[in-house]
């Protein structure tokens, strides 16, 4: 028993719109993701020049009390 095309026609276009629909929330999750990810990335590079500045003014006032 073969199907005739009108009928394939419709279900290759319900496949391919919801393999496309499938591409869409793939493409969203990743750069919902990218976006997390910078994110804290820069929460990370903040949180490193605190550290390098608090490291750079305990040096100093050691140098100063040294002096």
């Amino acid at each position: 028993f073969f199907s005739p095309p009108v009928l394939k026609q419709i279900k290759n276009k319900a496949l391919h719109e919801s393999y496309i629909d499938q591409l869409h929330q793939r493409d969203a999750k990743r750069k919902l993701e990218s976006l997390k990810n910078a994110k804290r990335n820069e929460k990370q590079m903040n949180n490193d020049l605190k550290v390098v500045n608090s490291v750079k003014v305990a040096r100093n006032a050691l140098v100063s009390d040294a002096q």
